[in-house]
């Protein structure tokens, strides 16, 4: 068998017959579809079942505790069968081609271990749009010396982040050792905690340009939930952890990465601050975001001298010294000046077209 597309289902059963129908289109056929209900309470279970049942013995459903998302991915993997795994959001979905293009590109590369592909983002009217990041800007096989790109890319942004946009071969992701059950409870960045073993150890990587995933922009979905209880659960401290054990292996271990390493995660939890803030609609939760420790979810040698960092943009300087300072109508004015300024581009560009 060619292919195993995972796909991990939690409370999704608004879209979930769009997901399935986009595995139904596929014009290439040699595939399994197992599908791990990570204990839904919306019906979005036996919509599975329903599919599993229609469609016959090339999908199957495996019911479970909700554990999470990473849980999920996993039981998945110890299920698959094909030669290589696609992973697939229950609100997502994939171009027809998806399938029959990654098989194409495979073999004319001689079957690497992995190929990385592109995305577009499409809406719930069914509308696509091309993100502004996420397009390789080549098409060839990445081995040896040449996969400090790749590492770069994960060290210092989200660029290859995701595990929807990887198709790795089975046996790289089940000979993974990391012990996954430790991370169970998180849910941020856990596509490039669970990236990191198979982008290392992969001897040969193709990258192509095609845009084949189509990724839901979804408030609700875990990554944007605004939610104060749930705010300090983001952290992706454990994430950070684990890349500097791999800087040695990936020849990088220096002064100058660990730099770029803590700039990248500072700015990203920075971003959650901002997100957070700025989604929040009244005064109570908005004092929430700004009274939680955000100190807590990066590392302390981050902030030891986070102010010389050259890799850390003058703007998350400023919000990092003010979290640090603990100076909570300083972060107000940061934000309501950046309110208003956004708020001018927007309709600047709605006068000017």
């Amino acid at each position: 068998m060619r292919f195993s597309i995972l796909i991990p289902v939690y409370n999704v059963k608004k879209y979930i017959s769009q997901c399935f129908d986009s595995i139904l289109s596929q014009t290439f056929k040699d595939f399994e579809v197992i599908i791990v209900d990570d204990g839904s309470t919306d019906g979005s279970g036996a919509e599975c079942d329903k599919f599993a049942k229609e469609h016959g013995g090339f999908v199957r459903v495996i019911h479970k505790e909700n554990g999470g998302l990473i849980s999920a991915r996993r039981t998945a993997i110890a299920e698959a069968r094909g030669d290589y795994c696609v992973f697939l959001d229950s609100d997502d979905m994939l171009s027809g081609e998806y399938l029959e293009r990654a098989d194409r590109a495979l073999r004319e590369y001689s079957n690497p271990d992995m190929l990385i592909c592109s995305f577009l983002y499409i809406d719930d009217d069914g509308n696509t749009s091309v993100p502004s990041y996420g397009k390789l800007d080549y098409s060839k096989v990445i081995s040896g010396g040449e996969k400090k790109e790749l590492f770069s890319k994960m060290i210092c942004s989200t660029e290859l982040d995701s595990l929807w946009t990887k198709v790795i071969r089975t046996r790289l992701l089940k000979d993974d050792p990391t012990d996954y059950t430790k991370y169970y409870k998180y849910n941020m960045s856990e596509d490039l905690l669970q990236s990191l073993f198979p982008v290392t150890k992969a001897e040969r990587i193709v990258c192509i340009e095609d845009r084949l995933y189509l990724y839901r922009y979804n408030p609700s979905s875990i990554s944007r939930s605004v939610s104060v209880d749930s705010m300090l659960k983001n952290s992706t401290l454990h994430v950070y952890d684990e890349i500097k054990k791999y800087l040695p292996e990936w020849g990088m271990n220096t002064d100058e990465w660990e730099k770029k390493l803590d700039a990248n995660f500072l700015s990203q939890t920075a971003y959650s601050l901002d997100r957070f803030y700025l989604a929040s609609k009244d005064d109570k939760t908005r004092e929430a975001v700004l009274s939680a420790d955000w100190k807590s979810l990066v590392s302390s040698s981050a902030l030891k001298d986070f102010e010389n960092n050259p890799y850390l943009s003058d703007a998350y300087k400023t919000v990092w010294k003010m979290i640090v300072n603990g100076d909570k109508p300083g972060l107000k004015r940061y934000f309501t000046k950046k309110k208003i300024y956004t708020g001018l581009k927007r309709i600047k560009r709605k006068i000017t077209g």
